[in-house]
């Protein structure tokens, strides 16, 4: 855990100060009338790299997304279960901020993709998504099986 945690410590995970700009789309933003509830399951339902560019196309989903702690708290734990070292530092205290949440989060699906000259902690975290991937999948046909017993 101590790699992790001083990859995170020495970056800064702060989102661009001034907003984005949307122009006339902020008008006529469907999710605008979308309760909290809602906009988090749409969420919920979508790829990481697909949540990022929802909250830019859509103003109100970037303004209930921004900084909500909750929200990427959650987020993290659904599409990242694998990544314990993070759900550690949430659970202590030590990432306590929204858009430091949010930026873990982009960061981790950024980082995470495989690719050649990966090492030390970034490689391991890649190879143990792949493994917990095949491994849902592996879970998912016993419990199916079981079902048909």
């Amino acid at each position: 855990m101590a790699g992790v945690r001083s990859i995170i410590a020495n970056i800064d995970f702060r989102m661009p100060s001034g907003g984005i700009h949307m122009g006339h789309r902020g008008r006529n933003d469907p999710f605008g009338s979308l309760p909290y509830d809602i906009v988090y399951n749409i969420c919920r339902h979508l790829p990481p790299s697909s949540i990022t560019r929802l909250a830019q196309a859509s103003y109100s989903v970037h303004c209930v997304t921004r900084i909500n702690a909750n929200f990427w708290k959650i987020l993290l734990k659904t599409n990242f279960p694998w990544f314990f070292e993070i759900h550690a530092l949430i659970e202590s205290g030590e990432i306590d901020r929204g858009y430091k949440l949010k930026g873990i989060f982009m960061w981790t699906e950024a980082m995470i993709q495989e690719r050649r000259g990966l090492s030390g902690v970034l490689l391991n975290l890649v190879n143990r998504r792949r493994i917990w991937s095949v491994c849902e999948k592996l879970a998912r046909r016993y419990h199916m099986q079981q079902l048909d017993v």
